[in-house]
């Protein structure tokens, strides 16, 4: 029998992420009880191992498949486009390798099909940064479940290029796609091709936009210097995806009959500041081109007439102002392109270059700057413009209301209305749930009068936010064992925030930056220290304080034999020599894989010959930027809980929170994490019999990772391991099969941010 549905998973090059997002499907698939679902792994003819990580999957589940492409592509969508006909499905789910499905996924995709009546489905992804963190809870904020709207209407109203471009976000009839001559639009463009073909394919059929966010969207983005190498390498102009390769597949739509001809003109966008109109984004990457065309002048950038006669053609009959600009822009353009040429042959026209060729140098020099200078002004005029059409900016949350900028007015959206289009709303208020000021400040002052602000609970950037009799507290989502009204009365970051009223608290939470700081891996700190050769007598010392001889050997005992064989002095020695490049653990403190998890562009780096392993990468660049060894250990929580210990490593005094607890913090008693207790992890170590009578003081942190978590107890009492793992029976199966260490690692790695709750019913 075929499956209903086919996970479409393209990848090259990213065996580690392909490696992860499979075990993600997996347990979604496992979730879900589907016998009708099958995951497709499209190898880009990857070298890094894929085909190798992939085969490892294969003998152990007949619902996955391998394809290897018979040639390289030059683009993901190919790769898509390619794959299609080796989907059984009939339907299928486009996955990013380097996204993240959640648990529920894949069931509620399956009940969404059993209605029979929707050819295309969009999700709204959670916006997640390359290491994992929430940037949004999705890209576009809505109450309603969902809406049934053409696939024009989703598009334009929910955006092209930010959310409906996201393989990951989208469901569609295999059919369907396969009708459409893929080819033709790639011929324009590849970048955005496949979105505009979903314009073809069902424009006729019916579409669902789901608002629950069922996958993490990983916001990792492409370098400008990469960008810059495949512009050259392609000759194609630097901004040729977001401009004219744009305008080219959209004309092409609308030429199929696909798109109105002023479908560009309506398209809203939204991302992390706000919203925006995309044939202003468009135009201004045009206008960009132009000057990178001017600056560099180099042939492969240039622009045309044909260029700008094309985007006119999509931008339909618009605003008059923005006409004009494009008929300024049209003119610079063929001033510039008479400027550089030189093509004085018989029977050819002389342009304005043979012109200026026949000059002397000086003149001609100084006629070319000022023809330069002028274009450059006209670009900088259509610029300021642009900026003063900016539609719609989002500047944050009072209260049950949104507060926006539209043009030059101020509106508060309130929350029964989230996922309204401002751009298409007349601006006259009408009820208490639409506000409208002259001014920011006149806006805010009118909110408080509104019945119901400023009362009851609600959400703010991932905390519960509880009223209580004399203060507010905000409680870390995943956290619903707690009872916020019975917390004490001093806080603990990040875990749960206190103040006097809901405003300040927000603030308190939205200056807690420290905690996303290091969650981020600064680009320019990796491409700085990437290749850089590594002291063997430097990582010899290095390595030696955070090396654990017995743990090593008791964890890894083939070892022993090498060392009674003088192959190795100990344990320290097939460490630096051997084990550090294998990915061993030097300690229970630090886990190889999970670093990776935490932090995939470090697994990227090692994979590019940037670092022998992640410890170290650790060593060398992660600690002393303020990485924790592991997501066990929350190096800002520990300095913002011990003040003392910030003060040593700010003055350089200390390395890291890290060393500090490994060296004196733990003989002080001292907390690695918000959810480890010493004192608690003790007394239930010592009740299951795992410490000697009589032993020496013990690091109950160090007991809990080599002994405690393999033994099922909990770290404290802010998280209940058996509850957790019957409550996730998807998480005891991925214990059990090896891919996390228990079940406090999964919720530490994924299952805070998914809101599974850390603490059962019952427990105090």
């Amino acid at each position: 029998m075929a499956p209903r549905l086919t996970i479409l998973v393209p990848t090259f090059q990213r065996a580690f992420f392909v490696n992860f997002v499979l075990h993600r499907l997996i347990e979604s698939v496992a979730y879900a009880q589907a016998d009708d679902v099958e995951i497709l792994v499209s190898d880009n003819r990857s070298t890094d191992g894929t085909q190798e990580v992939v085969a490892g999957f294969l003998g152990q589940y007949d619902f996955i498949r391998y394809y290897r492409q018979p040639e390289h592509y030059a683009s993901g969508e190919e790769n898509i486009f390619t794959a299609l006909p080796q989907c059984r499905g009939e339907f299928v789910w486009t996955f990013s390798d380097d996204d993240i499905p959640e648990i529920t996924a894949v069931a509620e995709i399956l009940k969404v099909l059993d209605r029979k009546r929707h050819d295309f489905i969009l999700m709204n992804p959670r916006l997640v940064s390359t290491s994992g963190e929430t940037l949004a809870e999705s890209i576009v904020p809505m109450s309603r479940p969902e809406l049934e709207l053409s696939i024009r209407e989703l598009i334009s109203q929910l955006g092209m290029i930010n959310l409906s471009c996201c393989f990951s976000a989208v469901v569609f009839r295999r059919s369907c796609l396969e009708a459409v001559d893929w080819r033709a639009y790639m011929e324009q463009s590849p970048i955005y091709s496949h979105v505009v073909m979903y314009c073809e394919a069902f424009k006729d059929r019916s579409c669902l936009f789901l608002s629950k966010p069922l996958l993490r969207y990983r916001i990792a983005g492409t370098e400008e210097d990469a960008w810059k190498t495949r512009s050259a390498l392609l000759k194609k102009p630097l901004r040729f995806p977001w401009s004219v390769g744009l305008v080219r597949l959209l004309r092409h739509a609308q030429q199929r009959g696909a798109l109105p001809p002023d479908f560009l003109h309506g398209v809203v966008e939204r991302d992390l500041e706000g919203c925006f109109l995309l044939d202003e984004y468009v135009l201004w990457q045009l206008t960009d081109q132009i000057l990178i065309w001017v600056e560099s002048g180099r042939e492969y950038e240039a622009v045309t007439t044909d260029d700008i006669a094309a985007y006119m053609t999509v931008y339909g009959a618009g605003e008059q102002p923005m006409l004009d600009s494009l008929y300024k822009l049209r003119a610079a353009v063929q001033l510039w392109s008479a400027t550089t040429a030189s093509t004085a042959r018989a029977g050819r026209p002389t342009t304005v270059g043979d012109v200026l060729d026949a000059l002397p140098p000086e003149l001609s020099a100084k006629a070319r700057t000022q023809i330069r200078a002028g274009i450059e002004r006209i670009v900088s005029e259509v610029r300021q413009r642009l900026d003063a059409r900016k539609v719609v900016r989002r500047l944050g949350t009072q209260d049950d209301y949104t507060l926006y900028r539209v043009v030059n007015r101020h509106v508060a959206v309130h929350r029964m209305l989230d996922g309204i289009n401002l751009t298409a709303v007349d601006l006259k208020e009408a009820s208490p749930y639409l506000l409208i000021a002259n001014s920011l400040v006149a806006l805010q002052q009118r909110l408080p009068q509104q019945a119901g602000a400023g009362s009851g609970d609600d959400e703010h950037e991932g905390y519960r936010l509880v009223k209580r009799t004399s203060d507010w507290v905000a409680v870390q989502a995943g956290m619903d064992g707690l009872d916020a009204k019975t917390l004490p009365a001093a806080e603990c970051p990040p875990l749960f925030y206190i103040a006097g009223d809901r405003e300040s608290l927000r603030a308190r939470i939205g200056s807690s930056t420290e905690r996303r700081r290091l969650a981020a891996i600064d680009a320019e700190t990796l491409r700085r220290e990437r290749g850089k050769p590594v002291d063997a007598a430097a990582l010899t010392a290095e390595a030696t304080s955070y090396f654990d001889e017995a743990w090593y050997l008791e964890h890894y005992p083939d070892i022993r034999a090498g060392i009674a064989a003088k192959r190795w002095k100990d344990g320290l020695a097939h460490f630096l020599q051997e084990g550090v490049v294998k990915g061993y653990n030097p300690s229970p403190f630090f886990d190889e894989a999970s670093y990776r998890h935490l932090y995939p562009a470090v697994s990227q780096f090692i994979a590019a010959g940037g670092w022998a392993s992640s410890f170290v990468f650790w060593l060398h660049v992660g600690r002393r930027s303020g990485f924790p060894p592991s997501c066990f250990f929350d190096e800002a929580w520990y300095r913002a809980r011990h003040p003392d210990v910030a003060a040593q490593v700010a003055s350089g005094e200390l390395r890291s929170g890290f060393d500090h607890y490994l060296h004196s913090g733990w003989r002080e008693g001292r907390q690695p994490a918000d959810c480890f207790d010493p004192a608690f992890y003790l007394k239930a170590a010592e009740q299951a019999g795992l410490l000697a009578d009589g032993a020496a003081p013990v690091d109950a942190f160090r007991h809990y990772l080599a002994v405690g978590q393999q033994r099922g107890l909990s770290p404290g009492p802010l998280f209940d391991e058996q509850g957790y793992l019957a409550r996730n029976r998807d998480v005891a199966d991925a214990v059990a099969a090896g891919h996390y260490r228990s079940g406090f690692h999964h919720w530490l790695a994924s299952g805070r941010a998914e809101g599974r709750p850390a603490a059962g019913q019952g427990r105090s």
